[in-house]
């Protein structure tokens, strides 16, 4: 075994607890680290080693390897946890999976719908399985919203609309070389705004109304700016149309709303003949409003890795299973082959702070957003001054099914 530093000293593999490696541990991949550090003190899981280039053997107490396959080459690991490059994604979960683990993968499953498929293919050929770290799929509001749509308790539901103001600063996009980029050097990366940050909110949507695979997308329309000067969408609107059904899925989001509100959490909304309700998945609350009455509902959620692991142990189904993240994955892909995101002109964009801290404003965003999310219009119908695009059309393949 091949490792950086010092010897490290693990602490005792508990009975029955499985043992991980995780891949990733800056940025997103310290909050898995605290939860493998409670999932150990339950007894339910195990760090034995850590995959990233930028770690050191002193920092940690497992062994530190400099890639995936010399990690792997250890034996005995059960799952792979993965929070590096989205264009990796891919190809570190098929290579977990050809090693006989199971994958917790962060969104999204992959930077194209060509290394999804591929992915797919070798999760149905493998024996592990494949969870995708799409946290709000594991909330019971999930359930929930289905059941109002499904039994029609506010009449019916024409359209489900997720919306999301965030700000993010130019640091954001500095984090790392394939920050707001589609491609970086001829490899798909896709971190847009709709593809990465916001995405939690877009495949809630789907999944509310029921779209898991690409069979389930009929059509997809963009239209995509960006007020940073990246490659990628910070500032999107996306409208699905579900296949075999009159339900539209839309999709307002942006990076570019005021930082003095922080970031408020992002609504997936059912708009319904009497009613609306809401679901703020970051603090797992339904928030009602039918026929002049309004309340608030406050559901609860099951961790994902915990849910993987209860699939190893028990066979529960899992709550984000890679085969039904099909239908996000036409959303990116249509992300991906539209029209480059036309740059907000200037007089539409406020700057806040400085260096390295500044932020982009874009001039009424976060009013827009309400309309948008209203009546399921893009940004240019929605009469945005600085809107200056149309929506664009992608249909998926007709071969495509999964």
């Amino acid at each position: 075994m091949s490792t950086q530093g010092h010897e490290p000293h693990p602490q005792p593999l508990a009975e029955g607890a499985a043992r991980v490696v995780q891949v990733g541990v800056g940025g997103y991949g310290r909050w898995h680290l605290e939860r493998l550090a409670r999932l150990r003190e339950e007894g339910r899981a195990q760090l034995v080693g850590v995959v990233d280039p930028h770690v050191a053997a002193k920092d940690v107490d497992v062994p530190v390897f400099g890639d995936l396959a010399a990690a792997l080459s250890q034996g005995g690991v059960d799952v792979v946890s993965i929070a590096a490059p989205t264009g990796l994604h891919a190809e570190l979960a098929e290579q977990s999976l050809r090693a006989g683990a199971d994958v917790y993968l962060e969104k999204p499953p992959a930077a194209s719908l060509e290394a999804f498929h591929q992915l797919v293919d070798v999760c149905e050929s493998a024996p592990g399985s494949v969870q995708i770290g799409f946290q709000a799929l594991g909330s019971e509001g999930l359930a929930r919203m289905r059941r109002v749509m499904a039994e029609q308790e506010l009449g019916r539901c024409r359209r489900v609309v997720a919306t999301g103001t965030w700000s993010r600063s130019v640091a954001y996009y500095a984090r790392s070389p394939w920050a707001g980029h589609r491609f970086l050097d001829g490899v798909a990366v896709a971190d847009g705004a709709v593809a990465n940050p916001l995405s939690h909110a877009v495949a809630m949507a789907l999944a509310v109304a029921g779209a898991a695979t690409v069979a389930d997308v009929a059509w997809v329309e963009t239209e995509l700016y960006r007020a940073h000067d990246i490659e990628t969408d910070d500032t999107s609107w996306v409208r699905v149309r579900t296949a075999g059904t009159d339900v539209e899925v839309v999709a307002a989001l942006t990076l570019c709303a005021s930082p003095s509100s922080g970031d408020p959490s992002p609504i997936v909304s059912l708009q319904c003949e009497r009613g609306t309700v809401e679901f703020h998945y970051t603090t797992d609350e339904l928030h009602w409003e039918m026929e002049g009455e309004r309340r608030v509902e406050r559901v609860g959620r099951t961790d994902l890795m915990e849910n993987l692991l209860d699939h190893r142990s028990t066979g529960q189904p899992l709550l984000a299973p890679v085969s039904e993240t099909g239908a996000f994955m036409a959303v990116l892909q249509a992300c991906q082959v539209s029209p480059p995101p036309t740059p907000i002109a200037g007089e539409a964009v406020q700057w806040w702070g400085s260096g390295q801290n500044r932020s982009p404003v874009v001039r009424d965003v976060e009013e827009l957003i309400g309309r948008m999310a209203r009546t399921g219009r893009s940004w240019s119908q929605s009469g945005a001054a600085w809107a200056t695009s149309e929506p664009h059309r992608w249909v998926p393949p007709a071969s495509v099914g999964t």
